[in-house]
């Protein structure tokens, strides 16, 4: 009977963490490895110093 109860406890407090945590890394990771490219594809571009 604890099982399910340990389950559902897991479920509730530990994924939605772990999975918040894992997309904001994921979406930082993304976001400098795109600005980085646009910064050397683009580099006299007016975007650029708006940007900083």
């Amino acid at each position: 009977m604890a099982g399910p109860i340990v389950l559902i406890a897991l479920m509730v407090l530990v994924f939605p963490p772990v999975l918040l945590g894992g997309g904001m890394v994921v979406a930082a990771l993304l976001g400098q490895v795109f600005s980085d490219f646009a910064d050397g594809t683009h580099p006299d571009s007016p975007w650029i110093e708006l940007n900083r």
